[in-house]
């Protein structure tokens, strides 16, 4: 097959953030495909060709996007891309899928007109269910505004040939909509098995660089600080065990809009167990993790985000490290069954110290649950079994509309 894969933000293991696109490129070229890449950001082609042969092109719109984005400039910023994509997708001969994922479900733009123009099918991945979660935290009000993109949405779904969705609940959702359930598919984000090994690891030179000690208990969140990811909640957690504890520790890795806010309050506050530091690539980040004693994922309380597929949560996994969030849905699910972690309240930030304090205490208890994360990581979210996945709908598609 050659494949037109459209991706705003793709990113690959030399980069911060997520790396999903990146695997499935490159387990696509490793089984014989051709891929052509039209991301929105430049990125050193030196490294993209190290990685991978001749059969990868990346094409960039040269997009502007960060996460200090106010929301209007971020809409600007995903028809900037979809213009562009399609420019750049027109000129691609002899290509014949298009696999598009989003956010933002801009993506579908040039994923449609693009299909429509070369004459040729497209598969969209669900990250996010746009326009459910804006709507539903508020960014966008407007009834006619809400009225048009659900309409976008529905033709969106109705003329791909077949949709991914990252998870069960993101699926459910789909399909309430009026699609089909034989069109989706679940394929959650994947647990890099190989990359999370602890060969050649030294997790005491890892933990001097940021100030830490093998004593501490080190606890980390590692991904966007927004709006969204309600890091107060850890804050506050960190402020009752500077009373309780002082030895758990917080180590904040990543950027968003929220991250100077943080900054500022942790240094008003004197919440001296919490650390913020800048990103890191995805290679460097696992050494991070795998250091650590506790994964921590947070969002605000709201039941839009419960059907999130964020990929820390699969990095922990694979690090085989006991994962804490403070919301529920199918993940808590998961932790529950596996024994992998815990659940708290979102309303309780006590509730993540109880929790905490309980995993320090009894370092048994600690390593078992990590040992659960790993064993999950390794029999349900392989990486190369999900790429598999996607590598066989990509087929059947293309089979079935020849």
């Amino acid at each position: 097959m050659k494949i037109i894969y459209l991706h705003q933000y793709y990113n690959t293991s030399e980069a911060s953030g997520g790396t999903r696109s990146y695997e499935i490129s490159k387990h696509l070229i490793d089984n014989g495909h051709e891929v052509i890449m039209i991301g929105g950001d430049e990125i050193d082609l030196n490294n993209i060709y190290d990685d991978f042969p001749e059969r990868f092109i990346y094409k960039s719109t040269r997009t502007k996007y960060n996460n200090h984005m106010s929301f209007l400039n971020r809409l600007i910023s995903f028809l900037h891309y979809a213009y562009k994509a399609i420019l750049l997708g027109r000129s691609i001969k002899g290509a014949d899928i298009i696999y598009a994922t989003s956010t933002p479900l801009t993506i579908g733009i040039p994923a449609y007109r693009l299909s429509r123009k070369l004459n040729i099918p497209f598969v969209f991945e669900v990250r996010d269910v746009w326009p459910e979660v804006p709507i539903g935290l508020g960014f966008i009000k407007n009834k006619i505004v809400i009225k048009l993109l659900k309409k976008f949405e529905n033709k969106i779904y109705e003329k791909t040939r077949h949709i991914i969705a990252l998870s069960d609940g993101m699926c459910d959702s789909i399909i309430s909509k009026g699609i089909p359930s034989n069109k989706v598919t679940v394929v959650t984000n994947f647990s890099n098995i190989k990359l999370f090994e602890k060969n050649k690891f030294d997790s005491e030179k890892i933990r001097e660089k940021y100030n830490c000690t093998n004593k501490q208990f080190l606890c980390i969140h590692a991904g966007t600080m927004g709006f969204i990811n309600g890091l107060d909640y850890v804050l506050n957690a960190a402020i009752y065990l500077l009373q309780k504890d002082p030895e758990v520790v917080f180590l904040l890795i990543g950027d968003g809009k929220d991250r100077e806010r943080l900054l500022k309050r942790i240094k008003m506050e004197s919440i001296l167990n919490v650390k913020i530091v800048d990103p890191v690539s995805k290679i460097d980040i696992k050494d991070i993790i795998m250091s650590s004693d506790v994964g921590l994922m947070t969002v605000i309380n709201n039941p839009v985000l419960l059907n999130n597929s964020a990929n820390k949560f699969f990095d922990y996994l694979a690090a085989g490290i006991p994962i804490i969030i403070n919301y529920g849905g199918w993940q808590k699910e998961v932790l529950r069954n596996a024994g992998a972690g815990y659940s708290v309240r979102s309303d309780n930030p006590k509730d993540m110290v109880k929790k905490l304090l309980e995993l320090k205490n009894n370092k048994e208890l600690c390593k078992e649950m990590g040992r659960e994360a790993r064993l999950l990581a390794e029999k349900s979210y392989s990486r190369d079994e999900g790429c598999k996945k996607i590598e066989n709908i990509l087929l059947n598609v293309l089979s079935n509309f020849n």
